[in-house]
């Protein structure tokens, strides 16, 4: 088995490469027991031999049984006539010494052993201690490589098993940001609109879509220069809180897998260590593919400007599936680097450099799974923000850049939302990336041993 870098820093909890034990040492036989080949002193006249005459003078002594007969109380073997018969279950055998009435002898070959030579017929195992079964599945999935529904399986099992930390730190977490953001944005709002940037953006909206499009409330959608700026904030907000939230729910998965309960404090005492980290690595996959698409735009622009027309529109066209492309690859590529971060307590780089070599020749797997995932969590978003959006609709008609009753109901509604989908989405992406190390690096052999060891 082929053994990744060892992360920076200690891992104590044994999520780092899977490495090999020593073998125990031999035991020594008791001097007192009998050894192999020899043999074992009996009660009374021995047992004659197969083939040998019982000695005479021996009262009432039975002959040994003649070759191709079968002895007193055993069947006949099936076959030809004076054919040796096939050993019987228990029964000694040829040129062996006959068993004793008792205990077995210490040193005999115990359950599940191969014993030195060749293997005998019928012989019975010794005793020992007994052996529990290895646990497959202590935790919320079995540790073995996963299929798709047991991924969608643990994840909810996550959520179920333990809410107050799957659920109750996310949503801390998601409601401290996004309240923060949202306050902010509506304090900047009031500017916005007074500026000529932001009379600008609201005379098009009202051109394009007409005055209804402004309007809160079921009627209208309620987008203006100043709901902008508040959704800006809060979609940056949400950014930020789906990286810390992160590191939360890979610890809490981590120890659930292991059929381990791991206490808030625990976690944020866990996850805090950590907090850049995660930013680094969530953020930068999406500062790069802003980046691009900057340049891409700014490039284009210099090119219609060059041209005095817009025919160099059509490399826009062009331009735009290859980012796309080259955003999901990034994305992908890039998907396991919190949870290789938390577990293995790897630096910003050495981690998205671990998650690129992970991902690799698994791209369209975690590509399907990864979409799948978001169809999911939008459906439950866009349901949980449907049903509560109708009724803050209803109970604040107004637009919540200007209303901070409705600004707050907005605000929880994307608390609810974004705490289950993050969750959610989240548990998912840990639970692959034990999946990879379980396919890739036997990583179920250590936790199967870690589970059993504790257990």
């Amino acid at each position: 088995m082929t053994t990744p870098n060892q992360p920076e820093g200690d891992n104590p909890q044994g999520w780092a490469a899977p490495t090999g034990g020593a073998n125990p040492p031999p035991v020594s036989p008791d001097p007192n027991s009998p050894q192999y080949g020899s043999t074992t002193p009996q009660y009374g006249p021995t047992t004659p031999q197969y083939g040998q005459q019982a000695p005479e003078g021996q009262w009432g002594q039975p002959a040994a049984p003649q070759y191709g007969q079968p002895q007193y109380g055993q069947q006949a073997p099936e076959g030809q006539w004076g054919q040796p018969a096939a050993p019987q279950y228990g029964q000694p055998q040829y040129g062996q010494q006959a068993p004793q009435y008792g205990q077995p002898q210490y040193g005999q070959q115990q359950y599940g052993q191969q014993q030195y030579g060749q293997q005998q017929y019928g012989q019975a195992p010794g005793y020992g201690p007994p052996q529990l079964p290895l646990q497959t599945k202590p935790g919320i999935i079995p540790l073995r490589p996963l299929a798709l529904g047991e991924i969608y399986d643990g994840a909810f099992g996550a959520l179920r098993r333990d809410p107050k930390v799957m659920l109750g730190l996310v949503a801390l977490v998601v409601a401290i940001i996004t309240f923060a953001t949202g306050i902010l944005g509506f304090v900047l709002a009031k500017w916005v609109r007074q500026t000529e940037f932001g009379r600008d953006l609201d005379r098009e909206f009202n051109y394009l879509f007409g005055s209804d499009f402004a309007n809160a409330g079921l009627g209208g959608f309620g987008m203006s220069a100043g709901t902008m700026t508040i959704d800006l904030l809060t979609s940056a907000g949400l950014l930020i809180a789906m990286s810390l939230c992160t590191g939360l729910v890979v610890v809490a998965i981590s120890q659930a897998v292991l059929n381990k309960k791991i206490g808030a404090a625990e976690i944020f005492d866990r996850s805090k260590k950590r907090i850049w980290g995660l930013l680094g690595v969530s953020l930068l996959p999406s500062l790069l593919i802003g980046a691009i698409i900057f340049v891409l735009f700014l490039l284009i622009g210099v090119l219609i400007a060059a041209s005095g027309s817009a025919e160099s529109l059509w490399l826009l066209l062009l331009f735009i599936p290859a980012v796309i492309i080259f955003s999901l690859v990034i994305m992908i590529r890039w998907l396991l680097a919190p949870a290789v971060l938390i577990l293995e307590e790897r630096k910003v780089f050495a981690s998205l450099k671990r998650s690129w070599q992970l991902t690799k020749g698994s791209f369209w797997r975690l590509f399907g799974i990864y979409l799948l995932t978001s169809i999911i969590a939008s459906l439950i978003a866009g349901l949980i923000s449907g049903v509560l959006g109708i009724i803050t609709g209803l109970l604040f008609p107004q637009a919540y850049d200007v209303s901070f009753g409705a600004l707050v109901g907005t605000l929880l509604v994307q608390v609810v939302s974004y705490t289950l989908t993050i969750a959610f989405t989240v548990a998912v992406i840990s639970i692959l990336y034990i999946d990879i190390r379980m396919r890739r690096e036997a990583l179920d052999v250590e936790l199967t041993a870690a589970a059993n060891f504790d257990g």
